[in-house]
């Protein structure tokens, strides 16, 4: 307790007295118990008008008239002591100071035993509600196990990850019953339909947890599992959702698989075209292995007097240079194709393209893109339909080229028969561009990978057409550039693909970020 003190030169002392007790031998050399035994005491907190219902111990027939009462603050509650010998208090003699004595004592002892105990109970109140809240703000699922393998307590969000599971999710539960009833209600993945060998392989893992372990559920999340023996033999263990790094990692996978799929198919098609340029680079070099030059030879060594026959050979030595130089054009620009889709690309990925917007006739520039497929769709016997109007908007005239090349191309390139139709709607602020074919369409579930950057169907297929398979990728940025977008729906009948354009009017196209 703290003291204050006048010193001897008028200044004040200050200090801190303590008083230690040790109950149990207070207790043993005062022999309390047995005097208490001879005394009716009782407890209640709150105001006596209610006591009844705030009675501690004892009964408040304790508290009558002749009863001691001291009342004392504990636990932010005022709490009253009742005291009374049994057998009365005693009117005069020479025990009744003692008397008296020990019941004050008694009644300070069971004071002080409240208070101790009181701090104690309300300490560990404290210290297991902090424990709890601090497991239940754990954004993992928690879950601790007894020696038994029972079930003590477990946090919501574990209960949130094995949400068909909670039913059985309750104190006392055995794990086994738990998973149990989780495999056989389907809620782990690897477990359908192979749920007894699961099981025991689960429980197994959970005996001797080792590591960690990775968990995929029926919902599609992904859990990854880590479990710790205690030093009374039970078990204690996290759950935590790694659904979003799973997702990543796939998606880095498959980015992996796409650009490697990209390069297999660039690398083919790079040297398809270097062939044909180097095979006829060849022929123009050494001329004499043409046949038609060895015939153009023969004819003069012959001194053929017949300038016919003369103009003839010459002629088809003609066409023949013609042809390799025909070759070696088609190849050079193929190959200029593909190092520019891969340069497009390169700025796509990079952000590194600007547009020069300038007013343009949609239907104009339309007409003029198709026409540069009219004799492919000839030879393969496919009616190309142009129906596009004059409209007028702003918009980059060679990146808008390309996207049409890239998209007509496409519809031309897929179609095997029937027919490629270009035509637009336009409204107060936008038009939209559709470009609709016969062809082996799209899947649904491709619709929207299509876009995206090295993702193909079929590596095979770019294979058997040709290009990098890059066009789409980069049209969706060229569209979203000018301030559009882009779509896939299947075509009439569920047969071929429609590609739809929307671009604004007049809104100024935005630069690369």
């Amino acid at each position: 307790m703290p003291f204050r003190q006048a010193g001897a030169n008028g200044a004040e002392d200050q200090g801190l007295v303590s008083l230690v007790m040790k109950l149990d031998k207070l207790v043993e050399d005062t022999a309390i118990l047995t005097t208490l035994e001879e005394y009716s005491i009782a407890a209640y907190s709150g105001d006596a008008i209610v006591a009844e219902n705030n009675l501690v111990f004892g009964s408040m027939s304790h508290c009558g008239p002749d009863a001691l009462l001291s009342a004392f603050p504990v636990m932010d509650a005022i709490w009253t002591f009742c005291i009374a010998p049994k057998a009365g208090w005693p009117v005069r003699g020479e025990n009744s100071t003692v008397i008296i004595t020990l019941a004050m004592l008694a009644t300070l002892t069971t004071v002080i035993v409240f208070v101790v105990v009181g701090v104690l109970r309300a300490r560990e109140s404290k210290a297991k509600t902090q424990l709890w809240e601090a497991i239940e703000a754990i954004n993992d699922g928690f879950v601790l196990f007894d020696k038994d393998d029972r079930l003590v307590l477990c946090n919501a969000r574990y209960r949130e990850l094995y949400s068909a599971s909670a039913p059985v999710i309750q104190q006392g539960a055995k794990f086994r019953d738990i998973i149990e009833y989780g495999a056989w209600s389907g809620e782990y993945a690897d477990a359908v339909g192979n749920e007894a060998e699961w099981i025991e392989e689960r429980m197994a893992a959970h005996r001797d947890p080792e590591g960690e372990q990775e968990q995929r559920l029926v919902n599609g999340r992904w859990i990854k599992i880590a479990e710790r023996k205690t030093s009374e033999g039970g078990t204690v263990g996290f759950r935590v959702d790694i659904t979003d790094l799973k997702q990543a990692q796939h998606e880095a996978e498959a980015a992996t698989r796409a650009i490697t799929e990209f390069l297999t198919n660039i690398n083919h098609e790079i040297r398809t075209p270097l062939s044909v340029i180097v095979g006829f680079v060849k022929f123009l070099a050494r001329p004499e292995m043409l046949t038609s030059y060895k015939t153009m030879e023969k004819s003069f060594e012959a001194d053929n007097s017949d300038p016919d026959r003369t103009r003839e050979t010459v002629a088809a030595y003609s066409s023949d240079i013609k042809k390799c130089a025909v070759r070696i054009e088609k190849s050079a620009a193929h190959l200029h194709s593909l190092v520019q889709d891969t340069l497009d690309m390169s700025k796509v990925v990079d952000g590194g393209f600007n547009l020069n917007p300038e007013q343009v006739n949609l239907g104009l520039l339309v007409t003029e893109c198709a026409e540069q497929f009219a004799d492919e769709a000839s030879r393969k016997g496919i009616d190309l339909q142009v129906d596009v109007s004059a409209v007028e908007i702003m918009a980059d005239p060679l990146r808008l080229r390309q996207i049409l090349f890239n998209l007509i191309g496409n519809a031309v390139k897929f179609t095997d028969s029937g027919h490629v139709n270009i035509s637009n709607e336009t409204g107060e602020d936008d038009t939209v561009i559709r470009i609709a074919d016969t062809g082996p369409g799209i899947a649904e579930e491709h619709r929207q990978r299509v876009f995206e950057k090295f993702w193909q169907i079929d590596g095979t297929v770019t294979r058997k057409h040709g290009g990098t398979g890059l066009g789409l990728a980069i049209s969706d940025a060229l569209v979203k550039l000018h301030g559009g977008e882009i779509w896939i729906e299947t075509g009439e009948d569920d047969t071929g693909a429609i590609f739809f354009i929307r671009l604004p009017l007049v809104q100024p196209p935005r630069c690369a970020a």
